[in-house]
């Protein structure tokens, strides 16, 4: 029986973003910062799926093109929901941060080129970053997912989050 509330033939758009989370010896994250986004700030690599694309792999192909590293993803982390702003015609979307293992500490990261010569590059900067350097480089909501992402690669868990805040409250 289908759900009377839902069409399948056109179900609403949701987005899937697909991070890596990579990590040096020191214990520092790597982070990119995208020149499409006025704020300046750094974010995880990574981006969107593509139709019929798996979140995993698609986090393999794009932490390979905005890093030049080949990754394996090896486990899902995060899942952080961020809700739609028609506004601004952006669907909502479902944020997955695979941890893809430690790097060593002076390993190459090659950034994009632009397609063309009237193009600017989709990413102009990268950074290692420890925890307590988040804030200053990110936004809030990425840090937190950042945090969560680490926190959940330790304790062996799976973090869901919305906006990078955690989704229930631990219990007491």
């Amino acid at each position: 029986m289908a759900h009377a509330d839902t069409d399948l033939t056109n179900p609403p758009p949701i987005r899937s973003g697909c991070l890596g989370l990579l990590i040096n010896y020191a214990d520092a994250v790597l982070m990119v910062r995208p020149t499409y986004k006025d704020d300046g700030l750094y974010q995880l690599p990574g981006g969107g799926a593509r139709e019929n694309e798996p979140p995993w792999e698609a986090t393999r192909r794009e932490v390979l093109e905005e890093t030049g590293l080949h990754v394996q993803p090896r486990r899902l982390l995060v899942l952080d929901w961020i809700s739609a702003k028609p506004e601004k015609n952006i669907a909502a979307g479902a944020n997955y941060v695979y941890w893809c293992g430690r790097v060593p500490d002076h390993t190459a990261v090659t950034l994009p080129e632009p397609r063309n010569d009237h193009e600017d590059p989709e990413l102009d900067h990268y950074r290692w970053l420890r925890g307590a350097e988040l804030e200053g480089y990110c936004a809030p909501y990425q840090a937190r997912r950042v945090r969560a992402a680490l926190q959940a690669r330790v304790h062996g868990t799976l973090m869901e989050l919305r906006h990078g805040h955690p989704l229930y409250e631990e219990a007491v």
